[in-house]
């Protein structure tokens, strides 16, 4: 053993108030090495201890207390024998009691030893069976002697914090023990919690209810019976208002806050007759967060309350998504593309927006219920929706639309686009109330030309529908989107039952067609609104390129309108490089497209892609004289290449066209820097590399 003079001058440096925290810390670490060296023994430890333990100078007293706890957190992975453990739980819950009223205020027998206390318990029920660990007894009479004697919410916020560990750790290890304290724990636990202010301690109490609401899951159980009394606690603090400077130093965001209190709100469907209506109300608050908090809460207690308890709320959430939906729609779109602008922070807009859809999706999932009708019933049966849907897809011109048509319009999409990527029976169900009319109007048709008609009529359509166009690509994407959710998805099964998947069959070709000579044929002697124009132009490109990313098992297209497409989309590039925007959406198409041959291993497709795109574009590279097309051609090349293989394969004969050419070193600059770090260009075309450096 070791000497008494190798560790009581530690014992003595912490309790010393001239030493620096660090010192007294380094004391710990000393005393705790050599209990776990056995070069000393707790109960050494405690006997000569035992003046600065019991010592009625509460300073010392508090801080030989602490000095104990703190070494037991520092040896949780030494071996004690269950005699050494249960007196130690014995003295430390013993350090927990009150003692009796005066005069109206609970007066603590020894609160300068309740911080050491907890810090003690803590450790001691944190340990582990291998190590030894405190038995379930032990463990409910010091949560018996908790529940009665701590009155958390009279401390500091470092003691209450300490608390809220202890009791999490209690309901966690000793659930079978606990439980067996019944309202006393649900009572206790309330009391504790309620009115908590610190941000730090806020998220062990939601944590806590969340735990605590598992231990009693009957409906007719301590839970259930306090679930207004939890649920006033926690709905105080819907929504989170975190006003916590930087300086605070709490390193907590607000969205840890939010997500605590939202699992807290989900953890018990006895919860729902009060938190649903106080999220419907505050999803028509004119906060911002307010609005998104509701939004991303609802989302989820659909889910953990089920259809049963939700379904009843189903036309309210309707009516509270539907406007949300068309208030926060992004106005003023633009025409797609497939390289999006990368944001530091979301706008609060656009946040509130997806979370609407996001629980839009969810509610049209969850809330079927064979006694009433389903949530994407109400939704297709609803008079404001047929009247968007008539108002924005059916006028044939080219007039600007305004900012709300923009609204209203993408408003619609979102919707409609949603409900079908749900499941084949909401597609099913959205296509047969929508799509059919959308070919109408477009005065599309099964009987229509076919793929010849995309390249050999020259004439752009005198008026269409913008609104149109722009509903039936995004019901066709979400088609193609649910194609995707699976990864196995047999063809027999799509055409055999849904019925979706027929009518989208029997439309695509000539729905490429129209879309492709949008494209192809855009009349630009037209006086037309160039915005207009771009808007129109730009979705008919996001059509053709959705209509070719099916999955192979279940595409639409044959595969010589497959190549079609691709050769509209090629011929963009070369003959109208001076047609920018255009131009520059059809590359962006032919790189997602070949992204996702590459990715589907498609042969007959990749066959095609390497035939109509990547030989085009190489060998239309050594016949171009202008230098804007040579960089034209160069970028559409580059960026072709660094996703696609088969440039790779064929560099040899890209280098041999290069070589003559009248192409600038620039231009060869740019090429490599997109394409090949240096060092691996020499390796692989050494000879031609070599060469042009």
């Amino acid at each position: 053993m070791a000497n008494p003079s190798l560790w009581i001058p530690h014992v003595e440096a912490f309790i010393d108030d001239s030493r620096s925290p660090n010192q007294k810390s380094a004391s710990l670490d000393a005393i705790a090495a050599l209990v776990k060296k056995d070069l000393l023994t707790l109960e050494t430890l405690v006997r000569d201890m035992e003046l600065y333990l019991t010592t009625p100078d509460h300073i010392i007293r508090k801080k030989g207390i602490i000095l104990l706890a703190e070494i037991l957190s520092r040896i949780s992975g030494k071996s004690l024998n269950a005699s050494t453990i249960g007196s130690l739980v014995e003295f430390f819950t013993s350090r927990l009691m009150y003692s009796s009223i005066v005069e109206h205020y609970l007066v603590m027998a020894d609160w300068q030893a309740l911080r050491g206390a907890l810090i003690g318990c803590l450790a001691l029920l944190r340990r582990r069976n291998t190590f030894g660990m405190v038995k379930g007894g032990d463990a409910k009479i010091l949560a018996e002697s908790f529940l009665k004697n701590v009155q958390v919410q009279s401390l500091a916020v470092e003691d209450r914090k300490l608390c809220f560990e202890v009791l999490q750790c209690l309901l966690d290890t000793f659930p079978e023990e606990m439980v067996t304290l019944g309202d006393d724990l649900v009572y206790g636990i309330c009391d504790a919690i309620d009115e908590e202010k610190d941000p730090r301690c806020l998220l062990l109490t939601f944590h806590l209810v969340e735990t605590l609401v598992r231990l009693f899951p009957e409906p007719h159980g301590f839970v259930a019976d306090f679930a207004n009394d939890l649920f006033e606690i926690l709905g105080r603090y819907f929504p989170v208002y975190f006003t916590h400077q930087r300086s605070d130093d709490l390193d907590i965001k607000r969205d840890e806050l939010s997500g605590g209190l939202m699992r807290a709100f989900c953890s018990t469907p006895y919860f729902e007759p009060l938190a649903v209506p106080l999220l419907l109300e505050k999803l028509s608050s004119s906060l911002p967060l307010a609005k998104l908090d509701s939004l991303r809460y609802l989302n989820n207690c659909i889910t953990c309350y089920g259809a049963v308890r939700m379904m009843k709320y189903a036309e309210s959430i309707w009516s509270a998504l539907k406007d949300a939906i068309f208030t926060f729609s992004i106005p003023g779109f633009s025409s797609p593309s497939t390289v999006e602008s990368v944001r530091e922070m979301e706008p609060l807009g656009d946040q509130i927006a997806k979370e609407t859809l996001a629980c839009l999706q969810t509610a049209i999932s969850e809330l079927n219920h064979p006694k009433a009708n389903s949530f994407l019933g109400l939704i297709i049966e609803d008079d404001g929706i047929e009247k968007a849907f008539n108002s924005v897809s059916g006028e044939k011109c080219y007039a600007v639309c305004s900012k709300e048509s923009k609204r209203q319009l993408q408003a619609l999409g979102s919707i409609l686009s949603t409900s079908s990527k749900v499941s084949s029976v909401c597609c099913d169900r959205v296509f047969k109330k929508f799509f059919i009319s959308l070919m109408g109007i477009l005065e599309v048709t099964p009987n229509s030309p076919e793929r010849s008609f995309i390249m050999k009529n020259n004439s752009f359509p005198k008026a269409v529908s913008f609104g149109a166009i722009y509903i039936c690509v995004e019901l066709v994407a979400a088609c193609r989107d649910l194609t995707l959710s699976t990864e196995v998805l047999p063809q027999q099964f799509i055409s055999m039952h849904d019925g979706w998947f027929c009518l989208l069959k029997s439309f695509a070709t000539p729905l490429t067609c129209y879309l492709g000579s949008i494209v192809a044929t855009l009349d630009n002697s037209i006086s037309v609104n160039e915005d207009h124009k771009q808007e129109v132009t730009g979705y008919a490109v996001k059509g053709l390129q959705v209509l070719s990313t099916f999955p192979e098992c279940c595409s639409p297209l044959s595969k010589d309108v497959f190549k079609d497409t691709l050769a509209i989309l090629v011929t963009v590039i070369k003959d109208r490089p001076s047609d920018t925007y255009v131009w520059r959406l059809s590359l962006n198409a032919l790189v997602q497209i070949g992204l996702f041959v590459d990715k589907s291993n498609d042969s007959q497709k990749a066959m095609c892609y390497e035939e109509f795109v990547v030989q085009r574009l190489l060998s239309w590279f050594s016949s171009d004289d202008s230098a804007v097309c040579l960089a034209q051609n160069l970028e559409a090349i580059c960026e072709i290449g660094q996703w696609q293989g088969q440039l790779c394969r064929d560099f040899t004969f890209f280098a041999k066209v290069l070589l003559p050419s009248s192409a600038s070193m620039v231009h060869i600059s740019y090429f490599l820097s997109h394409m090949y770090p240096l060092q691996q260009f020499m390796i692989f075309y050494g000879g031609h590399g070599n060469k042009i450096f």
